[in-house]
């Protein structure tokens, strides 16, 4: 029983290198358990930062269809603003002391009464025709109110038609004559894009073909005077006669 009981009792050294093995096994555990979210966390970084450039992109794409538009509506502004009916409306709200919105408020009323009035000619009462008036009113606002949005999100088609087919393109680099081929002339802003890119295309290749063309005739001159100087004096003035 007592050789049992020596041979259960683990010498010192052998419990001290199994203490030591099992921190060193401890040890590994921990670092892998360190290392793996870390590295997670490395990678969730990494992709959030491309979700970031990506956000970026489209936030910038977005700006440039939001700038080019609010351009067009301050060059539209600038257009009325010199109109000289406008002008007009100007110099009479002055000579009445007052504004250019008073003044149309009151030619808006006097045209809604005189409707009122055709229409209480045709035995409707004052307050049935104010309020088919009313009703006409509101109907012409909200069709230019839809009408208002359909061109807005019409313009914002024709932009990100552009940049998804010219995405290397900046607003500030598409030419003038562009922008009054889609404002003035009609044409959509890739199309009219398109066929400045074919002119210049064109323009390119004449000007290569002409510039070898003169390479030629000039290669051409260069031989024939080496032909006439390699002749005999005597030989090009038989040549001559």
């Amino acid at each position: 029983m007592s050789m049992e009981l020596n041979d259960a009792i683990m010498p010192d050294e052998e419990i001290q290198q199994t203490s030591e093995t099992a921190e060193i096994d401890q040890g590994d555990a921990t670092q892998e358990a360190q290392t793996t979210p870390q590295e997670t966390t490395q990678a969730a970084e990494q992709e959030t930062v491309q979700e970031k450039q990506e956000k970026q992109d489209k936030l910038f794409r977005q700006a440039d269809v939001d700038r080019i538009v609010q351009e067009r509506l301050a060059r539209e502004r600038q257009k009325y603003e010199n109109n000289p009916y406008l002008k007009y409306l100007q110099e009479k709200a002055q000579r009445l002391g007052i504004t250019v919105e008073q003044l149309i408020e009151n030619d808006r009323k006097w045209e809604e009464q005189q409707q009122i009035q055709k229409l209480v000619q045709q035995n409707i009462p004052p307050e049935f025709a104010k309020e088919m008036l009313e009703n006409r009113k509101f109907r012409e606002m909200y069709q230019a109110e839809q009408q208002r949005r359909q061109q807005e999100e019409t313009r914002r088609q024709i932009f990100m038609e552009f940049i998804q087919t010219y995405p290397d393109v900046k607003a500030d680099q598409i030419p003038q004559e562009v922008w009054q081929m889609t404002f003035q002339q009609g044409y959509p802003l890739t199309a009219a894009y398109a066929i400045w890119e074919n002119k210049q295309l064109k323009q390119q290749m004449q000007t290569i073909q002409a510039n070898q063309k003169n390479a030629e005739t000039s290669t051409g001159a260069a031989k024939n005077v080496d032909k006439v100087q390699g002749k005999d004096p005597f030989e090009i003035g038989f040549d001559s006669v």
